[in-house]
């Protein structure tokens, strides 16, 4: 067999091996968009990992909510400003309150925690304020919550927020920033911008939710399944205490002659979310 009879069977052999070596390679680096939600889908994406810049995490990662430029929105900036609070000299201080708030506060913490190039004085210092008369399903949910993301959360008694706010300050006397849920929309959100001085204590006040409307909070628990305090599931939309809390009567309903109530993702109006806070229960 002549050189050019090797030549033209070497040629032979490798073109069919290159075309499916081709084939291959083109099949193992295309990878369909994973339908992910509830559980499953915090679980593979809260992985370690090596992660992008926070503004170029939806553009590398399928997000349940990605086809909403809302909450992309909301995201990423709460997200950026939770990481920036993260920095604070001295550390800082996560309240959590176990209400819806706290659900996406807690659940974008996660995201903050995992971001790269973190540089954080310690690890935060995430605490609860117990308050007489709390609902037993947000007790329930607070401790469902503490096992799912593995962060230790410091239960202070106390009589009202702030109050308790300086029962935390014991434990981190030197931390010079505090996380909170508050949303602008709320009409008892007496916060004004992003970041504000405590008063009494030495403390910036971060609230990473403020421009949150009440339906961007519930689209948001929904796109993820996040676990919730399951008191939202019978009509309450506001809940603080058992005292002066109620279920929303614009979720009032009746079936068969027996009244229910609607969960609470079902109102319409945000402007009504505290409906059911106006009643003082003895």
């Amino acid at each position: 067999m002549g050189r050019d009879d090797w030549r033209d069977a070497a040629l032979l052999f490798l073109i069919p091996l290159l075309a499916v070596l081709l084939v291959s390679s083109l099949i193992v680096s295309f990878k369909p968009r994973r339908e992910l939600d509830g559980h499953d889908w915090w679980r593979w994406h809260a992985r370690p990992r090596s992660l992008p810049k926070v503004g170029e995490w939806l553009r590398s990662t399928v997000l349940p909510f990605s086809e909403s430029p809302e909450l992309v929105q909301r995201f990423n900036g709460s997200v950026a400003a939770i990481a920036k609070a993260l920095k604070a000299p001295g550390g800082t201080m996560v309240a959590f309150d176990g209400r819806k708030g706290g659900v996406v506060l807690m659940n974008l913490l996660q995201f903050a925690l995992r971001a790269p190039k973190r540089r954080v004085q310690a690890d935060p210092v995430v605490f609860w304020v117990r308050l007489r008369h709390d609902f037993g399903e947000v007790s329930d949910f607070v401790e469902r919550a503490e096992r799912h993301y593995g962060v230790r959360v410091r239960a202070i008694e106390a009589e009202s927020f702030r109050e308790g706010v300086g029962e935390a300050r014991r434990l981190c006397p030197n931390c010079s920033a505090l996380l909170v849920g508050s949303r602008r929309q709320k009409v008892t959100c007496r916060q004004r911008s992003p970041i504000e001085r405590v008063e009494g204590f030495d403390l910036a006040l971060h609230a990473p939710l403020l421009d949150w409307t009440y339906g961007n909070v519930w689209a948001y628990i929904a796109a993820l399944g996040l676990d919730y305090p399951k008191v939202y599931d019978v009509g309450y939309t506001s809940v603080g205490t058992k005292r002066d809390s109620a279920p929303n009567p614009f979720l009032r309903r009746f079936v068969d002659g027996e009244k229910t109530y609607e969960p609470a993702h079902r109102l319409r109006d945000a402007s009504k979310e505290r409906s059911g806070r106006a009643i003082r229960i003895a």
